[in-house]
């Protein structure tokens, strides 16, 4: 993981370039900044997750676990259209941000994303997303991040079916010092999954009962992360998520992640 962080410092110090004049006002507190980037100033990440998956298997009932992940993708890139318009691109465009509150007491605003499951056996499916974010803040260095989402999945394949996925996450912010923030909470998750259920006599084929079930389904997976601004034009944010409560034993899922942004 250091080498991949190290890896992605220098390809952002060969693209970077020397900050513009509004990035000198551009506010290094988190809990200080706008929900966008300003007019007049970019970001260019490079970006890693690594995940931790433990689940039983379907036919012979043992427990695996599979890592998997994306140790480095330095091409994600947002711009500012406007002081409150931003489109991030990932390298082509993925999610656009609309501010629609700035202010002493809050920061508010929007983003639309869309996203892609592609399948050779016929089960791809395009996702869109919406998503509402509010920052309640309490005093100077403390907050309270809400934020609810829903994900419909529409079917691209000819096995896709229609899918939702909604969640509600919440939790505590603190600027803990001038260039470091911590931020926790959890998501309340709802999704639909379905089910294919075989009944019947498998020694003949005819007697076999075989029929696709819907269910829905809450978890509750737990967060935390932490955003260090080491210098004018560079942040460093680190994550980690837990997926446990509400799951089947013996699922879980733990996710890491990092972004090294700079900014010009």
């Amino acid at each position: 993981m250091i080498k991949c962080i190290l890896s992605g410092l220098l390809l952002l110090t060969l693209v970077s370039c020397a900050a513009g004049p509004k990035l000198a006002d551009y506010p290094r507190r988190e809990i200080d900044r706008p929900f966008t980037l300003p007019k007049g100033i970019a970001t260019w990440s490079t970006i890693g997750y690594e995940s931790f998956e433990h689940y039983r298997g379907f036919f012979d009932g043992e427990v695996y676990t599979d890592r998997s992940g994306v140790p480095i993708l330095p091409l994600v890139w947002r711009q500012s259209l406007s002081d409150d318009w931003n489109l991030l691109w990932a390298p082509i465009p993925v999610a656009a941000f609309y501010q629609l509150r700035s202010d002493a007491a809050a920061t508010t605003g929007l983003i639309f994303g869309y996203g892609l499951k592609l399948s050779d056996y016929g089960y791809s499916a395009g996702a869109v997303s919406a998503a509402y974010s509010h920052r309640q803040k309490l005093s100077s260095d403390f907050a309270v991040d809400f934020m609810p989402t829903v994900t419909p999945w529409f079917p691209l394949g000819h096995k896709a079916k229609w899918d939702l996925q909604s969640s509600v996450a919440a939790g505590p912010f603190w600027q803990v010092a001038d260039l470091f923030s911590v931020s926790t909470g959890a998501r309340l998750v709802l999704r639909k999954y379905s089910t294919t259920v075989i009944s019947g006599n498998f020694f003949e084929a005819n007697s076999l009962d075989i029929y696709t079930r819907d269910d829905w389904k809450l978890s509750l997976p737990v967060y935390a992360r932490l955003n260090w601004s080491f210098a004018r034009q560079w942040d460093f944010e680190a994550s980690v998520e837990y997926q446990k409560i509400g799951e089947v034993e013996p699922y879980s899922n733990l996710l890491v992640g990092y972004e090294l942004r700079h900014y010009w």
